[in-house]
């Protein structure tokens, strides 16, 4: 080869591997390509929610029915709802017969806000959901739980914690630590307690613990300054701490169908109550203080032991509704409570 044509083949080689040359062009295109196809694969946040579902799914004969379409997006499935950025916000999936526990996989839906699996058969829940912490409303009621995880007690968005028609006979301490939560029912178990820290729940509205086995409540539900509605329904209480007295914020509170012989004194500093049910106890007496509760519309004393009630109730003048039948050896009325009814117009009405 002349020297000519080979310096003429080096000066080529040197301009096709220059910056702007053919083949740098050609390797940056590579290069470019294999970056994108990296990136391409690098799974989303919505990619790793519609596989937690999917694993739910493939091990759920249940769900396997109602998330039949692999093609589908996971908005379409039934229940689920997805936010903007296609990530999963809420699922909703009552009565499809559900078994087992709920899977550990869905502490890692990082967006979850509302969690709805009422009316199902499931037997247990993940300490791994205690990781939801966008989670507000939690609804495991209607299902066959004997416990629940304390790891729950971090959920620190949770707003809504439904978990009534179980078979609970505990709650973890750990519940005091839910700072946001307004709403706690707990109704329709075989709870023979609530523990205290319980008390330190601000924020929470509503309290429903009815129908269960509870024989004392904690001195500590007084500290619960935002209720404003206590549901103790059909329990075996023998008594009440006089620290609910302390419920100012309370509109409506249910005892009856327990076991009471008395009521504290207290309960008439409920200066926000409108409605106290009572019936079917054990009482003899109602303290005087009761006429202390003037925004006091509904009180029903029926089915207990009453042998006759203050002249004090008197003073109750919104209420428009008084029970008393079912006191057997229940004297006559005092002249003032009778009176309410004539200074409503006829419109308190009295069941003796």
């Amino acid at each position: 080869m002349s020297a000519a044509i080979a310096l003429a083949l080096t000066v080529a080689l040197l301009l096709l591997e220059a910056p702007g040359g053919a083949l740098a062009q050609g390797a940056g295109r590579g290069r470019r390509a294999g970056n994108n196809v990296l990136k391409r694969s690098k799974p989303t946040p919505a990619d790793l929610d519609r596989s937690i579902l999917v694993e739910w799914r493939d091990g759920s004969p249940q769900l396997q029915r109602v998330w039949s379409d692999d093609d589908a997006p996971v908005s379409a499935w039934e229940g689920v709802t997805v936010g903007a950025e296609g990530c999963v916000v809420k699922i909703e999936l009552s009565g499809k017969d559900l078994t087992g526990d709920v899977p550990a996989a869905l502490g890692g839906l990082t967006a979850l806000e509302v969690l709805s699996l009422k009316d199902n058969q499931l037997t247990g829940v993940s300490k791994q959901l205690g990781k939801l912490t966008t989670l507000e409303v939690l609804d495991l009621s209607e299902n066959q739980l004997t416990s629940v995880p304390e790891k729950l007690g971090e959920l620190t968005a949770l707003e809504v914690l439904r978990l009534h028609n179980n078979q609970l006979t505990s709650v973890p301490a750990e519940f005091g630590k839910l700072a946001a939560l307004k709403t706690l029912s707990l109704s329709w178990n075989q709870l023979t307690s609530v523990p205290a820290e319980l008390g330190k729940l601000t924020a929470l509205k509503t309290l429903l613990i009815y129908y269960n086995q509870l024989t004392s409540l904690p001195a500590e539900l007084g500290r619960l300054s935002a209720l404003t509605m206590l549901g103790l329904e059909y329990n075996n209480l023998t008594s009440v701490p006089a620290a609910l007295g302390r419920l100012t914020a309370l509109s409506v509170l249910h005892l009856n169908g327990n076991q009471l012989t008395s009521v504290p004194a207290e309960l008439g500093g409920l200066t926000a109550l409108t409605m106290l049910d009572l019936a079917d106890n054990k009482l003899t007496s109602v303290p005087n203080d009761l006429g202390k509760l003037a925004a006091l519309e509904t009180l029903w004393l029926g089915g207990n032991k009453l042998t006759s009630v203050p002249k004090e109730l008197g003073n109750l003048k919104a209420l428009t509704s008084l029970s008393l039948i079912g006191n057997p050896d229940l004297a006559p009325l005092p002249e003032e409570v009778e009176q309410l009814g004539t200074e409503h117009g006829g419109i308190c009405w009295f069941t003796i």
